[in-house]
């Protein structure tokens, strides 16, 4: 009898929260760790063949059946490109999938009181979060749908609504730098303001 060797979120998460708390694992490596994961897995469970591009300018392509029994052709231009179409028709709540601005905010700010030993750096956080970005169209937004221009455009519109001064911007960004944690995040923060 073989075993689902998926890791239940429980269990997963108790693995992740272990592993960046003992820092074998950085919190940034951790969303790049669970794609990379589903890929493979994505590859094991793929029946069908990966068709290479016939010509110069074709594409990698290959076949995915549907719920309904309805096969689709699914079309990319590198074979890489074409693993990444596939992982989010196998794991439709894919690692960002149904996560939103808003969770990645509190899970962050879980993590964040195991690193703090000030309640009130958290509850200056709760403070910021409440008064800049709960209004935000940024709050109930998934993360895999925000892009640098919707970031920039609600960071703009934040300061300019809340006639923010540099020191107080500051003090907000600290959520998204804490959120978003990679350089070309912080290249976007840096560039606003």
């Amino acid at each position: 009898m073989k075993t689902n060797p998926i890791l239940t979120k429980t269990d997963l998460s108790s693995l992740l929260r272990e592993s960046i708390n003992s820092e074998t694992l950085s919190p940034e490596s951790v969303l790049d760790l669970l794609a990379s994961a589903q890929k493979e897995q994505v590859k094991k469970l793929h029946p069908y063949a990966i068709t290479p591009p016939a010509g110069g300018g074709g594409r990698w392509q290959t076949w995915y059946k549907e719920s309904g029994g309805k096969r689709r052709n699914v079309k990319a231009q590198t074979e890489d490109q074409l693993w990444d179409k596939l992982v989010p028709l196998y794991f439709p709540a894919s690692p960002g999938g149904g996560l939103t601005f808003h969770r990645l905010y509190e899970e962050w700010l879980d993590y964040k009181q195991t690193l703090t030993g000030s309640p009130n750096t958290i509850k200056r956080h709760r403070q910021h979060y409440r008064r800049y970005f709960e209004r935000s169209a940024l709050h109930s937004r998934n993360i895999c749908r925000l892009d640098v221009l919707l970031l920039e455009t609600e960071c703009n519109r934040i300061i300019r609504e809340f006639n923010l001064s540099r020191k107080e911007w500051c003090n907000a960004k600290t959520i998204l730098n804490g959120m978003f944690p990679t350089p070309s995040a912080k290249n976007i923060w840096a560039k606003i303001r």
